[in-house]
């Protein structure tokens, strides 16, 4: 099973990196230092501005409406003894659209870098700042490989940041007046463009998802490095069906 996962990213990877191959490569992100303010980089804020960039602005606002909403509906049951299953039903689909995303999302999140079979530095420099959809950051990712690879850990490597680098390149939108954002480019083990939020969450399915697949199957991943600008670029929202 493993190996038929790794064949189809080998072959994804060979194909975005054909439709990848035109535009010029971007300036590499220059490293900034890590921030001085450890934090909680994997904290339940970043997580909701990365998995729902769209909706970062209204910060904790649905989640406490909802909550309001269950708490009338308990509390409406506690006082119609004949309605109640009515009213808890309608309690537990008013707070499954929150709950649900949360548990399948958000708890793979959490301590996600002590996760991945490979260590992780510097991904503080992608989200320790304002995290807006309008505000983007030049951005490098690169994967350091371990003395004993296997001989076919560098091209799976480079498939997962092709297939990377074209949904990344998706989440960009049309923008008003010029627009400088680099788009994301492969060279060897490093992948490098302009991120925003959206980015961002892709970064973290790359390393948690394809990498992590990559060196669970085949090993050969010593560590995977971000570099990331200080401060953000900012350019015009994204129109309403582009935030879809």
């Amino acid at each position: 099973m493993g190996d038929r996962r790794l064949q189809r990213l080998k072959a994804a990877g060979q194909e975005a990196e054909l439709r990848l191959r035109t535009p010029p490569a971007p300036t590499p992100a220059p490293e900034a230092p890590a921030s001085p303010r450890t934090g909680d980089v994997e904290r339940f804020a970043v997580w909701f501005r990365l998995r729902f960039p769209s909706l970062a602005f209204l910060g904790p606002i649905p989640i406490v409406l909802t909550g309001a909403l269950v708490l009338g509906l308990l509390a409406a049951a506690a006082d119609d003894a004949a309605n109640r299953p009515i009213y808890l039903v309608f309690s537990v689909v008013a707070l499954a659209p929150v709950i649900l995303p949360i548990v399948l999302s958000y708890g793979p999140f959490r301590r996600w870098r002590a996760g991945v079979p490979f260590r992780v530095h510097g991904w503080e420099r992608v989200v320790d700042r304002e995290l807006l959809l309008e505000g983007w950051f030049r951005c490098r990712l690169k994967v350091d490989a371990t003395g004993d690879a296997p001989s076919d850990v560098p091209e799976l490597v480079r498939a997962a940041l092709h297939v990377f680098a074209e949904r990344a390149n998706a989440r960009f939108y049309s923008t008003d007046g010029d627009d400088e954002r680099k788009r994301w480019r492969v060279e060897g083990t490093t992948v490098s463009g302009h991120a925003n939020p959206a980015v961002a969450w892709r970064l973290y399915l790359l390393c948690a998802g394809d990498l992590a697949l990559v060196a669970r199957e085949r090993g050969g991943i010593a560590s995977v490095t971000f570099g990331a600008s200080p401060g953000n670029e900012y350019v015009s929202s994204p129109s309403i069906d582009e935030r879809a």
